[in-house]
């Protein structure tokens, strides 16, 4: 499984409570997949969207100049 280098702040456990709170009782394993699967996520959005050398547009309007 690929792990983005983001400091990962919260825990399965905390997780646990949360999801708890709201109904939706999980395991601390599949607490774990959702956390990884949402931190690599936000990686991939920060790296495509966000840093412009991975950015796959350019200029002023969002979609022009798209990268292939």
């Amino acid at each position: 499984m690929f792990h983005s280098p983001i400091i990962q702040k919260i825990s399965p456990s905390q997780a646990r409570k949360v999801l708890a709170d709201n109904g939706l009782f999980v395991n601390e394993n599949e607490a774990k997949i959702m956390l990884d699967f949402l931190y690599n996520l936000a990686y991939l959005t920060k790296t495509v969207f966000y840093e412009k050398s991975n950015s796959l547009c350019t200029g002023k309007h969002r979609g022009a100049n798209k990268r292939i």
